[in-house]
């Protein structure tokens, strides 16, 4: 089985901060108009934020291709969080560092073992369901016959997994993946730094990642 998840145990969080340091970042930016998936520049975070973001640059050694705050939180009126149940690799990244603010832990990650007379149909289908916005984000969009391909998937589940609470998580987002999802109501707030760098290449070269 593969293991697409691993944490960065240099560098160490704490969920209390996090949580109050989003509350701050959240309360700074009043007129930003939030979405699910929020492309940001560094100087958009709270210094607390910018200090941990360049840390795992540094322990990293590579500087991320771009900066993403995931964010699924009603109370708040940003947008729900359905379509992450569909499995898909990422359109923009390889890899990428997960730094979980808010999420329902009983909402694991998921992912696939794609059988190879499966694979053509299903890159086909993501092809086809992939768009954008008129922010540049990457969204799934699948008519109903990609989005069934992808989820014909299901039975081929080959890890389960959750994100680090103590550690920033890299996740193989080059595998295809999905979220299983409890509760459509609860928050899912992450913010991400994205690689091109393939999981298996930081995994080889980075010493204080382990396997979760």
């Amino acid at each position: 089985m593969k293991n697409n998840l691993a944490e960065l145990r240099s560098i160490d969080i704490d969920k209390s901060i996090l949580t109050a340091e989003w509350e701050k970042l959240f309360a700074t930016h009043p007129d930003y108009k939030w979405i699910g998936r929020n492309f940001v520049d560094l100087d958009f975070f709270t210094p607390y934020f910018k200090k941990l973001i360049l840390s795992i640059e540094q322990a990293l050694g590579e500087v991320p291709t771009n900066l993403t705050i995931q964010v699924h939180e009603p109370s708040k009126n940003v947008p729900g969080k359905a379509y992450l149940t569909i499995p898909h690799t990422d359109e923009d990244r390889l890899s990428a560092i997960f730094i979980p603010i808010a999420y329902n832990k009983m909402e694991p990650i998921l992912f696939y073992d794609v059988k190879p007379h499966q694979l053509s149909k299903v890159e086909k289908a993501e092809a086809t369901g992939r768009k954008t916005d008129g922010y540049g984000n990457y969204y799934t969009k699948f008519c109903p016959e990609a989005e069934q391909a992808c989820r014909d998937l299901a039975d081929d589940i080959s890890q389960v997994g959750v994100y680090s609470e103590k550690h920033p998580t890299l996740v193989n987002v080059g595998e295809f993946h999905s979220v299983r999802l409890i509760d459509i109501r609860s928050p899912r707030i992450f913010i991400q730094l994205s690689y091109k760098t393939p999981y298996k290449k930081f995994l080889k070269h980075v010493d204080h990642l382990h396997l979760l």
